[in-house]
């Protein structure tokens, strides 16, 4: 039985659960949200959890940190610690349990660094475009002025701009707090489509997503379309997936001048929603393979053997 845990309006849940049911999978749900406030209790070593009263025993887990719930609140100071103890709580029990089956186990307790991911794709094979990391105050960014260069921030948090644009809304405004500068990647811009690569456990899916924005995130409104994964990139992504102790990601990556796929970064906890429904359920599929490697697949069906 495979343990569910997450967010009411987590669409990835969601969709994650919708497959599960399609399949006739046995599952025990965990959601928290506006309309969902359920009850647990463990002891520490417990292989069970009571979970509004009733004992189960779950053989796997699906566990994805909430970051719906406080995003559509206009209270949202007290949200993120309860989305957090939520996780922290499930997934130490997770932990705890070796037999539990899950995903990404080992990587749990190491920060998802970009730069230091950055640095071992490269070692891994994979191509990197160059990078500098800097605060928008320094003059080191002055030479990527000269080509159409990008900014994000190191940890993630906000959209990819244009360095250039970026510099001017840094600037001190009249009447305004200045802004507090911090580390952002500097880099060239790369051309599109971009390509992300979708990896649980030994399989990977691929697709290719075209937009008029610079973030395709900013509106949404991109084409997606899956592809043959890029056998220039497959051996070492899943070979800096070995190094990360990675069993589900998603790798993004564009093309530089001369048409090579240069890596940008690798998530651990992945928004996979949109991409599974183009694929027919393909990733949602995988994942459950992987949790419950006892379900053989029959008919539209699974069946426990």
């Amino acid at each position: 039985m495979i343990l569910v845990a997450g967010g009411q309006l987590d669409p990835n849940i969601g969709r994650f659960l919708k497959r599960l049911i399609e399949l006739d999978v046995p599952f025990k749900e965990l959601i928290v949200g506006p309309d969902c406030n359920p009850s647990i209790a463990f002891e520490l070593g417990d292989t069970a959890l009571n979970i509004d009263g009733e004992r189960v025993h779950p053989t796997s887990a699906f566990i994805r940190h909430d970051v719906f719930w406080s995003q559509q609140c206009r209270d949202k100071g007290y949200l993120p610690s309860v989305a957090l103890n939520w996780y922290y709580a499930i997934r130490g029990w997770m932990l705890s349990n070796e037999k539990i089956r899950c995903f990404n186990r080992f990587s749990s307790s190491s920060e998802n660094n970009k730069i230091f991911n950055l640095c071992h794709a490269r070692k891994c094979g994979l191509q990197i475009g160059e990078t500098l990391v800097a605060t928008l105050s320094s003059s080191d960014i002055d030479r990527y002025l000269e080509i159409e260069a990008i900014v994000k921030p190191v940890a993630g948090g906000s959209l990819t701009t244009e360095l250039r644009s970026s510099l001017s809304l840094s600037k001190p405004q009249t009447g305004h707090a200045p802004s507090v500068d911090y580390p952002r990647f500097v880099q060239k811009k790369l051309d599109r489509p971009e390509v992300r690569v979708f990896g649980v456990g030994d399989q990977v899916f691929a697709f290719s997503i075209t937009s008029v924005d610079l973030d395709y995130r900013e509106r949404h409104q991109a084409k997606i379309e899956m592809i043959v994964p890029p056998e220039e990139v497959v051996p070492g992504l899943k070979k800096l997936a070995g190094i990360l102790d990675l069993t589900f990601y998603a790798a993004d990556f564009m093309r530089d001048d001369a048409k090579n796929l240069v890596f940008l970064e690798i998530n651990t906890q992945p928004m996979f929603v949109a991409f599974d429904n183009i694929s027919g359920g393909r990733i949602a599929d995988a994942a459950i393979s992987f949790l419950e490697p006892s379900i053989e697949r029959g008919g539209n069906k699974c069946l426990i053997t």
